[in-house]
């Protein structure tokens, strides 16, 4: 790994730097990585990390808060990070990442910068070395007494014959021993704050498990068991200092409920926080700075909010959310004492900024923010809505307005911009392709339709075996509604959509082809039922919830044909616009070529544009700039500038 050491004095650390652009805004300047990402504060309070992007490449940075001088640490070789944890105060471990995601490896390196040392080897590198397989390696948690170890989780990601588990890590030599050993079916590890291996969750046949113990040498006994009713990932819960276990989820009704159990009480779970409308599933918890108070949770709501567990923690956040008026703040870092806190600060136009926090002195210094090249007088504002769908569903999404001084017409062309998973629903706050689109004069929908996450257990199961039916529909009703509503030219409305919102536009020009003049289709699934088959026979859980939320590639095959683009795509009328990766492991390339021959027998505009060094996404720079500059001129000659329709 080369590193660069750059060394200078700093005023209080890093005063943002505004630069305004001329509208619209280079496709650039809404694309690329943030100026500064992930923020860590050391345990004694000393010294920030973070993610240094310049254009780009991204670089580790290095802060002594006291002598305000920055190292700059170059990324490893073509690799970017994916995180960054402090082992102790005086030594960071970091991730390395490609364009695909994170690789596994970890690297460890002073808070000046010196004794860089590899700890344990990335994925690729190992393969190339190992041939039965890899792990991914990542920290759990510091031990509480020993600066010289952290726990480490490793995880298997191939056919391998070595065992996952859970390692101490010697921060300076690598070496490593294992603590627990782990089958393939664990998701993840729970300590208490100090090292103390408290809790796993592990995959079940149609859920989860939570395991718990009370102490280390005692035997694990299963205390929970919940139902995966959709594929998010796991349960949400997190652990107390003593123990304890808390657990977001909803109450049946679709009201979000906080619970704190006693593993080693036979007591009934005690509920704490509630949230009308909206469940726990994306919270965040907050606690005191040993973990023995609850203090409150940051939770996806219409906007992001502060659901705060006492009038003390109320007080304690209001201070903070005055001192940054009109954004969502968020505590989301602290030294172990508390004294000093990294807050991040956002809006629908305010891309994220940190902050550094002394509660004690009151005192709130700048770091830097994440896109300072962007002028939010320039941006346009996300307005949440709702309105009930034609079975009588209630329905939240997102309309963002063209950004000021770009809509020429009294009713703007309209981009609609499903979101994937398909469970991922959308939220507020800054996102730069949205912002991209609105920067061209577009109006942008976002419909959480039903089966996206956030609304309760019933809205998620409705989406069941729904694809291409009512959860089209309900992309469908909004279009309707917004068009009613005045908030965009019925004749110049187009659909784009990447991964299940692919998808989601290829079905939008299938099934209900008068509504849209263009559509484009980023990486998304064409045939349902080839998608099925190409998941991973390892992952049984992820299969098994695919199956149960799409449909039976066996007993269901004449419904996924009939709702597959590929089997319906004599139905599309307009041009199209399509973009895969070659390196895909989620969505095989052979999705889109299929549908593209198929246009292209039926005589239809289509332009297909493939990566062979992309995967489930463009990340690359020069890749990312094409992609976009191909979406402007797309949208420009089918939407923006088509003609009336004859």
């Amino acid at each position: 790994m080369r590193r660069i050491l750059v060394r200078w004095i700093l005023g209080f650390l890093l005063p943002c730097q505004l630069t305004t652009w001329a509208a619209p805004a280079p496709i650039e300047a809404f694309f690329r990585p943030s100026a500064l990402t992930t923020p860590t504060v050391s345990p004694d309070g000393r010294h920030l990390a973070w993610v240094h992007s310049e254009k780009w490449a991204g670089s580790l940075a290095l802060f002594d808060i006291e002598s305000r001088m920055m190292t700059l640490v170059d990324p490893v070789q073509d690799e970017g990070i994916a995180w960054v944890f402090w082992a102790n105060d005086h030594r960071l471990l970091f991730g390395a990442k490609d364009s695909d995601g994170a690789l596994g490896g970890i690297y460890a390196v002073d808070a000046d910068g010196s004794h860089f040392k590899q700890l344990v080897p990335s994925v690729l590198r190992q393969a190339v070395k190992v041939a039965y397989g890899a792990r991914v390696a990542r920290p759990i948690s510091r031990i509480a007494g020993d600066p010289d170890h952290v726990l480490v989780e490793f995880r298997r990601i191939f056919e391998v014959k070595s065992k996952p588990g859970l390692y101490r890590l010697h921060v300076r030599s690598g070496a490593r021993t294992l603590v627990e050993e782990a089958d393939e079916r664990i998701t993840g590890w729970l300590t208490d704050g100090t090292g103390t291996i408290r809790g796993f969750v592990r995959e079940a046949e149609d859920g989860w498990d939570f395991f718990h113990r009370e102490a280390p040498g005692q035997s694990w006994k299963r205390f929970l068991t919940t139902k995966a009713w959709q594929n998010t990932g796991g349960l949400n819960l997190e652990l107390g200092c003593n123990g304890e276990l808390y657990l977001g989820g909803e109450d049946g009704r679709g009201n979000g409920v906080l619970v704190r159990h006693q593993p080693h009480a036979n007591s009934n779970p005690e509920p704490l926080l509630r949230l009308e409308g909206f469940d726990f599933g994306e919270s965040r918890l907050l606690f005191s700075p040993d973990r023995c108070q609850l203090l409150g949770a940051y939770v996806e709501a219409d906007r992001p909010r502060f659901l705060p567990a006492s009038p003390e923690a109320a007080k304690m956040h209001a201070r903070v959310d005055s001192a940054l008026p009109g954004r969502v703040a968020i505590i989301a870092g602290r030294s172990e004492s508390g004294h000093r806190q990294v807050i991040a600060a956002f809006s629908d136009r305010h891309p994220t900024e940190y902050f550094l926090y002394e509660p004690a002195a009151g005192k709130l210094a700048p770091i830097r923010g994440g896109r300072p090249w962007l002028a939010p007088d320039q941006l346009s504002t996300m307005e949440p809505f709702e309105f009930t769908s034609r079975d009588g569903l209630k329905i939240h999404g997102y309309l963002t307005p063209p950004a000021p001084g770009t809509q020429s017409d009294s009713k703007p062309p309209m981009v609609v911009l499903p979101h994937g998973g398909p469970w991922v629903r959308d939220t507020w706050g800054f996102n730069g392709e949205v912002q991209f689109l609105a920067s061209r004069g577009y109006a942008v929908l976002q419909v959480n339709f039903r089966g996206s996450t956030g609304y309760g257990q019933d809205f998620a199961a409705a989406g069941s075996k729904e694809w291409g039916a009512a959860m089209q529909d309900d992309i469908t009703d909004a279009v309707r509604w917004a068009i009613a509503q005045g908030h965009a030219d019925p004749d110049r409305i187009g659909i784009l959509g990447a991964s299940y919102g692919g998808y989601a536009a290829m079905a939008g020009l299938c099934f209900t082809p008068e509504l849209y003049r263009c559509g484009i289709n980023l990486y998304g699934v064409t045939d349902i039922r080839d998608f099925l088959k190409e998941l991973p026979r390892e992952r049984g859980l992820l299969r098994r919830n695919m199956q149960s939320l799409v449909g039976d590639m066996k007993g269901d095959k004449s419904l996924l044909d009939a709702r597959s683009p590929s089997h319906n795509a004599e139905k599309i009328r307009v041009p199209v616009l399509m973009a895969y990766g070659r390196r895909d492991t989620i969505v095989d390339i052979e999705q889109g070529e299929e549908l593209h021959r198929q246009l292209r027998r039926n005589g239809k505009e289509v332009r297909f544009l493939v990566k062979p060094d992309e995967g489930h996404g463009y990340r690359k720079r020069e890749n990312v700039l094409e992609l976009y500059g191909e979406i402007e001129r797309f949208l420009d000659r089918h939407l923006r500038n088509a003609p009336p329709r004859p």
